[in-house]
């Protein structure tokens, strides 16, 4: 019989079935349940609460998108999530004189990431990796440490009623981050399913409006993932400076 992993469409709730070749890590962390299996579609993928992560096969383009405003020159970046190291590694790659710092509040995640996915990214002497909240880190930091800020936080709840506490959590994080930008830097990050159905919560539509309260030049990237199954919205912009 076919091993089979079902993965959560999460804009819609629906499931789609991927084949197995080979389970390799099945951890309950203190916060959510992390799988890595390698597929027949996909090469080896991150899947969190049921719900697809990264896919070694279309990483990049993910990678990509949360990575529009990054510019060859810039030394100081900032990526809140993003422990399974793909983000940090490209950023390595398209500005190789950068400082990649990651903070990610999982350590399951970072310690399998390293082992299973990414291998040899926590030592790499241009990342730092912190494990803790995002938010206490970010208000930890002195004003104007970095060139960008990447927010690459984990999937949004698929429950509608918790909605309020997800726009609670970006509201504190970009207060918390916007501080911490140069003058003419950036901000990106990913903002959810392109598109939802009746009912469900339009994340993309509340961090579009979140995040354009903030940046001078905001733009929307859609990009279809296929280890997706859906589009995803991916907001970038330069920073608004205050005062």
């Amino acid at each position: 019989m076919t091993d089979v992993l079902s993965t959560v469409l999460y804009a819609t709730g629906g499931v789609m079935e991927i084949a197995v070749t080979q389970r390799l890590v099945e951890r309950r962390s203190r916060y959510q349940e992390i799988v890595v299996v390698d597929t027949e579609e996909h090469g080896r993928c991150l899947v969190i609460d049921g719900v697809m992560q990264t896919a070694s096969t279309d990483h990049t383009m993910y990678d990509d998108a949360i990575l529009a405003r990054l510019r060859p020159e810039d030394r100081d970046v900032l990526i809140v999530g993003g422990g399974d190291g793909y983000v940090a590694r490209r950023v390595r790659e398209r500005a190789p004189g950068a400082r990649v710092t990651v903070v990610d509040i999982d350590e399951d995640v970072v310690e399998i990431a390293s082992t299973w996915l990414n291998p040899g990214f926590v030592d790499d002497p241009g990342t730092v990796v912190h494990v803790g909240d995002g938010v206490a880190f970010a208000r930890s930091c002195a004003p104007r440490s970095y060139d960008g800020v990447v927010l690459d936080l984990t999937d949004i709840p698929l429950d509608p009623a918790l909605s309020e506490d997800v726009t609670d959590l970006y509201v504190r994080m970009l207060d918390a981050v916007g501080p911490l930008v140069r003058p003419g830097g950036w901000l990106s990050m990913q903002g959810g399913p392109s598109e939802v159905p009746p009912g469900e919560v339009d994340v993309a539509t509340v961090v579009g409006e979140l995040v354009g309260a903030r940046l001078d030049d905001l733009v929307r990237d859609d990009v279809v993932l296929p280890s997706y199954g859906e589009g995803n919205a991916f907001f970038h912009g330069t920073l608004r400076q205050t005062t």
